[in-house]
């Protein structure tokens, strides 16, 4: 070989080596081609974590498959641009989200909840005349004909059973009066009212007189609260005694330990006083409706909330904010950074706190998640804080949190005008009853 040709060789190795040299090294910072538009750009990257393996799609084109533990995925060197990913797992709804991918950024999708098709619901409990849900939310009644029946919906079974003949009642026209704290409940028909108290497992009649109150009153400690005209009166269902604890009462709501929350005649403000009436505060000077009336009041981490017939507040520090019209529930979030909302045809969330990772949120920003021709009946936050449980009229929903790149609503279990839906956050179970049949599925 001449030496020329020798030399030859040599340099175009050199050339060669420093050439591969900086590719590897521009690849390894994360640059790539883009032979599109003929340039080096930085690429972007997308990580993906669902409670299930499944297999990860980019632009309907499959890519690979999330781990077996955790259901991760990490997808580096993507050119910036717009992207279509998707989770297809066989049995499952598909999960999918149209994202940007941006320089030097990942995108982070870590609470994925894929939702299984037609989940296999087992039998909990059956021969059910009427439910009802406690105040606490955390356990149903069950009327059978046979007995009351108090059922554990965080351990998915009875925790307690009364015998009783449901036949005396008319379950198409029973209505449950429950006391505050869910230790007893009145069920009434317009012609039979019993009281069941679940401390000593009795079930008694009621005289004519405290049917007639309780038909309009709120309980706490054996005792019913209701309005005679605008006085707020307390009706002893033991001595059968009645006194009047506060005047010009526009309408009231107790909470669990029996402090009463009013609203009042003269200037349509919001007070509060104890379980006799007294120790009386105004808690805001903030003016309401005057055809407003009190449907709740409960406390969270950084105030309270007041829903009303027409609005949903938050109170704190003396002033009322409105947060929404027309709200049917309500529901904060596990972790407390979120509360969600439903009105007739719609399901909307609004950050309490600052997200400090993906999705990022700032306090006070709202979002709209499902608008829909279907009645929603109400809304459960998952466990996990991840997305919501739904009861709408044709059917469970679950609709994810996460609104970057379109929200994805799965559909949990037909539902019908007769037939409910419960979901537990403690237990993870959903329950669903039809035709007198109480079955459950718990997410996995």
């Amino acid at each position: 070989m001449r030496k020329s040709t020798r030399r030859l060789i040599f340099y175009t190795a050199v050339v060669a080596f420093f050439l591969i040299t900086i590719l590897v090294a521009t690849y390894a910072t994360g640059y790539w081609y883009d032979f599109e538009n003929r340039q080096w750009v930085k690429t972007g990257a997308v990580f993906v974590s669902a409670n299930t393996q499944a297999d990860f799609y980019l632009n309907d084109e499959f890519s690979e498959q999330t781990s077996l533990l955790g259901g991760q995925l990490l997808l580096n060197r993507l050119v910036p641009d717009n992207y279509v990913i998707s989770l297809v797992k066989s049995n499952y709804q598909a999960w999918q989200k149209q994202i940007d991918i941006k320089a030097g950024e990942v995108a982070s999708f870590s609470d994925i909840l894929l939702v299984p098709i037609n989940p296999e619901f087992a039998s909990s409990s059956s021969g059910i005349r009427f439910t009802s849900t406690t105040p606490t939310g955390d356990r149903l009644l069950l009327l059978t004909d046979s007995a009351v029946v108090l059922f554990d919906l965080e351990d998915n079974q009875p925790a307690l059973a009364i015998p009783f003949a449901a036949a005396v009642l008319d379950s198409a026209k029973l209505r449950a009066i429950w006391e505050s704290n869910g230790t007893a409940v009145v069920l009434a028909d317009g012609e039979t009212t019993l009281q069941i108290n679940f401390d000593n497992r009795t079930v008694s009649p009621l005289n004519s007189t405290s049917a007639n109150i309780i038909s309009r009153a709120m309980l706490f400690n054996n005792q019913a609260y209701y309005l005679e005209g605008s006085a707020l009166r307390r009706y002893d269902l033991t001595s059968r005694l009645t006194a009047t604890l506060i005047n010009n009462v526009k309408s009231f709501w107790l909470d669990r330990s029996g402090n009463i929350f009013y609203s009042d005649t003269l200037k349509h403000q919001l007070w509060q006083a104890d379980a006799q009436g007294g120790a009386r505060q105004l808690l805001s000077s903030d003016i309401l409706a005057s055809d407003e009336t009190i449907k709740s009041l409960a406390n969270y981490a950084d105030g309270r909330l007041l829903l009303t017939n027409k609005k949903l507040y938050r109170l704190h520090d003396g002033a009322l904010t409105i947060l929404a019209e027309g709200v049917s529930h309500y529901a904060i979030s596990p972790n407390e950074r979120v509360l969600a909302w439903h009105t007739t045809h719609e399901v909307w969330q609004l950050w309490l706190k600052n997200n400090d990772q993906q999705p990022y949120r700032l306090a006070g920003e709202r979002e709209l998640l499902q608008s829909t021709p279907d009645i929603i009946r109400n809304i459960y936050w998952h466990t996990d804080s991840r997305a919501l449980i739904t009861e709408q009229l044709t059917g469970g929903k679950v609709i994810e949190s996460d609104t970057r790149g379109g929200v994805n609503i799965f559909t949990l279990v037909p539902l019908d005008f007769k037939s409910r839906l419960w979901y537990d956050t403690d237990g993870n179970y959903v329950y669903r009853l039809a035709n007198g049949v109480l079955t459950n599925w718990k997410f996995r």
